[in-house]
C-alpha cells in the first residue's frame, strides 16, 4: 500500500500484512511457497513463477502504480485472474490512445523500459527510473539503461531442409553403389559386347541419368520427407523418439529443438510449461517416474515418491502449486505440492483410481476417474466432486482440457474409436472425424483457443492443428519415429 500524507509526501506500508500473506490463495492476493507472491495487477513477469521480488521486479511494480495514478484505472486488467496473467507475461501493457494529456505520452517512452518483460531491459534501480522520468529527453541505451540485447537470429525452413539433404543424399549415394555393382557384376559375363558401347560418352552420361531415376523413383517411397513450413506463432512442446527413446523437444516457427537429453536408457514424457516458461516434465532418470523441473539450463528433481510409487501427469496452477497423479497410496490418485508437502486430493472409492488432473481459470480440478466403473471427466470445486461426463454405452471419456472461455475439451470413443469432443453450455459436439481407422487424442488448446492433437491418420502418431475448421498437419517425423504429446507456450 502507498500512503500520503498532507504535503502529498509518500509512504510505503503493510509489510507485515505482505508477509502474513505466505499462504493465501485467492485472486486478489496469491502467495505460495515456489509459486507466485503480490496483488497480480502489479506483478513483473517473472514473479509469477516464483522467482523472487529484485529492484527490477519493484521498478516493473512502480510503472504499474504510476500509470494507475496517471490515467486513474489499472494498466493490467481483465475479468479472471488468467486474464491478468497473461496481460502480464505474454501481451505486455496496453498504454492509453490517446493520453489524457500530452506531457504524459511524452513520457510513455520511459514507462515502456520500465515494463518490459525482461527484467535486465527494466531500469537498474528506482533512482534511475525517477531520474528518466524527470529527464527532458530520455535515451533508452544511456547511462544505466541496458540496450535490449540483438535478436537471436531466426531458424528458417532452409535449416530444416539442409538437414533433409544430409540424410537423403548418402542414402541416394549408398543406392547408386548398390546398382552399380550389380550392374558391374552383369557387365563382367558379356564384357566384349558391351565394351564397344561404353566407349561412347553420350552412353555414360545416360546411364548415370537412368541410375539417379531408378534411385529417386524407383526408390522414392523409401526416402525421408522434407519438412514443411506450418506457422507457428508460439512454441510447441512435444515428445519423439527420434533420438531412439522418448525425449522433449520445442518447435519454434520451423526448427525442432531437443530440450532434454535423459542419462543412460532414461525417457523424459509430459511436459508442461506454466505462464513463465519454465518447463515440467516426467523422467524416469532415476530408475522410475518422478516429476522434474528445467528452468533454463538446470533440472530439479520436484517428488521422491515413496517406496516402488511413481508419480506423472504434472499441471502447474497459477499460483505455482504443483498437481500431479502417484500411486504411492496403492492406486493412482491426485495430489498437490505446496511447501514442499504432498497432499492427497482425490480418495477414489474401491478399487477406482482418479488421473489427469486439470485446473480450470476458475480454479475447479478436472480429472477422470473410473469409480463409476469406466473413465469420466469429474470436477472438484472445494470438497464436492460433480461427475461431467455420461458417455453413452460401454464407452468411455477422458484427457480433460479447459479453455479460457469455459468449454471443456476431452476424448471418447463414443464413435467406436477416440475421438475429440467438446462440451459446451451442455451439448457436446465431435470436433475431428479421423479418416479410416485412425483415431485422434491429446488434446491441447492454447491462449489463442486453437486445437492441438494428436493422431495416426498418417500411419504413425503426428502432432496436427484445428483452426477455423482446417486441419493442418505441424510435426513431420522422419522414418518410423513418432511424435506426441502436444503443449503450447504460451
Amino acid at each position: 500500500n502507498i500512503l500520503r500524507d498532507a504535503d502529498v509526501k509518500a509512504y510505503l506500508s503493510d509489510f507485515g500484512f505482505a508477509k502474513s500473506l505466505a499462504f493465501a490463495d485467492s485472486s486478489t492476493s496469491m502467495s505460495v511457497s515456489g509459486g507466485a507472491l503480490g496483488t497480480p495487477a502489479y506483478m513483473a513477469p517473472e514473479a509469477w513463477d516464483g522467482k523472487g521480488w529484485t529492484p527490477a521486479a519493484d521498478v516493473y511494480s512502480l510503472a504499474c502504480v504510476l500509470v494507475e495514478m496517471l490515467t486513474g484505472k489499472l494498466l493490467f486488467d481483465g475479468g479472471s485472474l488468467s486474464e491478468i496473467v497473461k496481460q502480464h507475461v505474454v501481451e505486455g501493457p496496453r498504454f492509453p490512445d490517446p493520453w489524457p494529456a500530452p506531457e504524459m505520452a511524452a513520457k510513455e517512452v520511459v514507462l515502456r523500459q520500465a515494463l518490459a518483460m525482461k527484467s535486465d531491459e527494466r531500469f537498474s534501480s528506482a533512482g534511475v527510473f525517477a531520474d528518466a522520468l524527470a529527464s527532458e529527453s530520455h535515451r533508452p541505451d544511456g547511462p544505466g539503461h541496458p540496450s535490449p540485447p540483438p535478436p537471436e537470429p531466426e531458424e528458417t525452413i532452409f535449416d530444416n531442409i539442409a538437414d533433409w539433404w544430409k540424410e537423403t543424399i548418402p542414402f541416394l549415394v549408398q543406392r547408386a553403389r548398390d546398382a552399380s555393382a550389380k550392374l558391374g557384376n552383369a557387365l563382367q559375363k558379356t564384357r566384349p559386347f558391351w565394351l564397344q558401347i561404353f566407349r561412347k560418352k553420350s552412353i555414360w552420361i545416360g546411364l548415370a541419368a537412368v541410375l539417379l531415376m531408378a534411385a529417386v523413383i524407383g526408390l522414392g517411397s523409401q526416402l525421408p520427407m522434407p519438412p514443411s513450413a506450418p506457422e507457428i506463432n508460439s512454441s510447441l512442446y512435444f515428445v519423439s523418439n527420434r533420438s531412439g527413446k522418448d525425449e522433449i523437444y520445442r518447435l519454434r516457427d520451423t526448427g525442432a529443438e531437443r530440450l532434454t537429453s535423459t542419462p543412460g536408457g532414461g525417457k523424459s514424457w509430459d511436459p508442461f510449461v506454466n505462464l513463465s516458461g519454465t518447463m515440467y516434465f516426467v523422467s524416469d532418470r532415476s530408475g522410475k517416474a518422478e516429476i522434474y523441473r528445467l528452468r533454463e539450463t538446470q533440472v530439479e528433481q520436484l517428488t521422491s515418491t515413496p517406496g516402488n510409487g511413481e508419480s506423472w501427469s504434472p499441471f502447474v496452477s497459477a499460483t505455482g502449486a504443483l498437481y500431479y497423479v502417484s500411486d504411492r497410496s496403492g492406486k493412482a490418485e491426485i495430489y498437490r505440492l505446496r511447501d514442499s508437502e504432498a497432499e492427497q486430493l482425490t480418495s477414489t472409492p474401491s478399487n477406482g483410481e482418479s488421473w489427469s488432473p486439470f485446473i480450470s481459470t476458475t480454479g475447479a480440478l478436472y480429472f477422470v476417474s473410473d469409480r463409476s466403473g469406466k473413465a469420466e471427466i469429474y470436477r472438484l470445486r472445494g470438497t464436492d466432486i460433480e461427475q461431467i461426463t455420461s458417455t453413452p454405452g460401454s464407452a468411455e471419456s477422458w484427457s480433460p482440457i479447459v479453455s479460457l472461455t469455459g468449454a471443456l475439451y476431452f476424448v471418447s470413443d463414443r464413435s467406436g474409436k477416440a475421438e475429440i469432443y467438446r462440451l459446451r453450455e451442455k451439448e457436446v459436439e465431435q470436433l475431428i472425424f479421423t479418416p479410416g481407422l485412425g483415431e485422434s487424442k491429446s488434446p491441447y488448446i492454447g491462449l489463442s483457443e486453437v486445437l492441438y492433437f494428436v493422431s495416426d491418420r498418417g500411419g504413425k502418431d503426428e502432432i496436427y492443428r484445428l483452426d477455423d475448421n482446417k486441419t493442418e498437419q505441424i510435426t513431420i517425423t522422419l522414418k518410423s519415429w513418432e511424435s506426441t504429446s502436444p503443449f503450447v507456450y504460451p
